[in-house]
């Protein structure tokens, strides 16, 4: 701002519309309190905005910044809807592996050596049948030992990329079949 610097500070506010460095500190402060607001009680900001919600930590001589904006601003500190992150970026992209074997003893064979390595997937079983013209998957994750069925619907209907997102989205990410 070479042209201003002999401007009043008020007069240049006023002519450019911006707010005062103060006020516009304290705006940033409201809106990270208020993104603060938002965690889930699981993280570890939480309890510290629980402390900072509590009377009893607003009369202390040095609060902390949290205590202090809660002492000045109480009409800001009240409860918000919990927002939570995704559990992965917007870029991923499921990476799962299809298998099919011809005969029940290939596939047999072939989930015993799947299932004796440890890693996180879970593992998607349907024989597809379409007995009486209904088709069935299960699902099994062997580090939590769940076990989840489900009746994915009539076999005209049912694809093979379908099955993942009938039976439902499994937390610990990994799928093969």
């Amino acid at each position: 701002m070479g042209c201003f610097c002999t401007t009043p500070t008020d007069a240049l506010i006023n002519e450019t519309s911006l707010l005062s460095v103060g006020l516009r500190l304290r705006e940033k402060i409201l809106k990270s309190v208020t993104r603060m607001l938002t965690v889930s009680p699981q993280h570890p900001l939480y309890p510290w905005i629980e402390r900072a919600r509590n009377p009893r930590w607003q009369r202390f001589f040095f609060p902390t910044n949290l205590v202090n904006i809660a002492k000045h601003f109480p009409e800001c500190m009240h409860d918000l809807e919990t927002v939570v992150p995704y559990i992965r970026p917007p870029w991923w992209s499921l990476k799962a592996s299809i298998h099919i074997d011809t005969d029940k003893e290939t596939a047999e064979v072939h989930h015993l050596s799947t299932t004796s390595r440890p890693d996180n997937s879970a593992h998607i079983y349907t024989d597809g049948s379409g007995i009486n013209d209904r088709i069935g998957a299960a699902m099994y994750c062997h580090t939590d030992h769940q076990v989840k069925h489900r009746y994915l619907g009539k076999s005209s209907e049912i694809r093979i990329d379908g099955i993942c997102r009938r039976i439902g989205s499994y937390p610990h990410g990994g799928y093969s079949r």
